[in-house]
């Protein structure tokens, strides 16, 4: 893999783009399988506040901003007044008051508590669909079609050929695909980029220069003997 990275060589260019967007490819489905979980999670919690309130968990974007207004109004929706609840004559119903005063505090509870749940839950849908987007480009560029245009780039590199997509037979994809590794099913180049990718950085041991050597006490000597 480091030969073929590395290589001068004008029949290598495509195989390289290839091999780069499969590592892109293979990143960006790793990324929606994490994106797909962590939404699911948020949804989940989000539901059940929302639940509280009698409300839904949205499915578009726009239906997340008309929520977050939703949710602030009812937050900041003022407590119920006695004077609501008194008549020509003075006397107050406590009942309906006490009873809209309790809806009143659990639905403004279960609001406040959504305000932030919302906000999380859909910068995660957002996330979710730009994840979706990720996979669905880089699919194109590490696709077969994208394999066999890398093919023919390499053969036509001397400028002494002209061969076309049609030209490339079935046992030519095959033996490429394996070499580089396409499919869930095979190993090849492919892997091994990956791998160097995912390699810790090693940067070389530093010795101290002679004046950066700390001198040596006594007590140091006396334990050494």
């Amino acid at each position: 893999i480091n030969g073929l990275m590395n290589s001068s060589d004008p029949k290598m260019e495509g195989f390289r783009d290839f091999i780069e967007a499969s590592a892109e490819s293979a990143a960006a489905e790793v990324a929606l399988e994490e994106a797909i979980a962590n939404y699911a999670t948020l949804s989940d919690n989000l539901a059940q506040s929302l639940d509280l309130l009698g409300l839904d968990v949205p499915t578009t974007q726009d239906e997340f901003d008309a929520l977050s207004a939703t949710i602030a109004d009812i937050a900041n929706t003022p407590a119920p007044q006695e004077a609501d609840f008194t008549a020509a004559d003075g006397t107050v119903d406590l009942d309906a008051y006490d009873k809209a005063v309790s809806e009143w505090t659990g639905d403004v509870t279960a609001a406040t508590a959504a305000l932030g749940q919302v906000d999380a839950t859909s910068a995660g849908f957002s996330a979710l669909q730009d994840a979706e987007t990720e996979v669905e480009t880089t699919a194109i560029a590490s696709s077969e079609e994208a394999m066999i245009d890398a093919i023919v780039a390499g053969m036509n590199a001397t400028g002494n050929t002209t061969y076309t997509a049609e030209d490339i037979t079935p046992e030519m994809i095959d033996w490429v695909g394996e070499k580089l590794g396409v499919g869930e099913d095979q190993t090849g180049l492919i892997d091994d980029y990956i791998a160097k990718q995912d390699e810790p950085e090693v940067t070389a041991a530093t010795t101290p220069e002679d004046d950066e050597i700390l001198p040596v006490d006594e007590t140091t000597l006396v334990l050494a003997d």
